[in-house]
């Protein structure tokens, strides 16, 4: 990741934007890290509600949901729930979890490079470098997509938010 970070601050990062549909790609990365939930008997549920494609990178967006559902597994007690709809010409994936939350003083701090929710290393529950969630933002940033942190109304953990035009 650092070294994609790295990349990308330096605009050497090349995006490849085509229609892509958003629920094949949000299964895959579920699936992908099938492994991981079945060891951690997390429940991950979805609700797939855009059914229209969007202009997007596909390998970076990959990136993004990619490290908000690795965020979720971590910091989970045991339930995630991913979701998508498209509205008046925007997208928004949402991805929950029923961990602790982040404070809403902490929200847009967790966002810095090594910056954490929780940066006590004595008290910290999960390990992490304080990279990814930069990393996620930096993306997003340069895809044109907007990126909030609050909490979840369904869950009552953290919630991720992106969201970006459909074209």
């Amino acid at each position: 990741a650092l070294l994609e970070l790295g990349r990308l601050k330096a605009n050497k990062l090349d995006f490849k934007y085509k229609s892509t549909l958003l629920s094949p790609l949000i299964e895959r990365i579920i699936s992908q890290n099938g492994v991981v939930i079945a060891k951690k008997n997390l429940q991950v549920e979805t609700r797939l509600g855009c059914s229209v494609p969007i202009m997007t990178d596909s390998n970076h967006f990959t990136k993004i949901l990619s490290n908000l559902i690795s965020n979720a597994m971590k910091y989970s007690k045991s339930e995630i729930l991913v979701s998508s709809q498209c509205e008046e010409g925007k997208f928004c994936v949402c991805v929950e979890d029923n961990g602790g939350g982040i404070e809403p003083e902490n929200r847009k701090k967790i966002f810095e490079l090594f910056e954490q929710a929780d940066d006590s290393h004595l008290t910290r529950k999960a390990k992490g470098t304080g990279i990814g969630l930069h990393f996620v933002k930096l993306l997003c940033s340069e895809m044109h997509y907007t990126i909030e942190c609050d909490q979840s109304p369904t869950l009552g953990g953290a919630r991720f938010r992106v969201q970006g035009l459909v074209e």
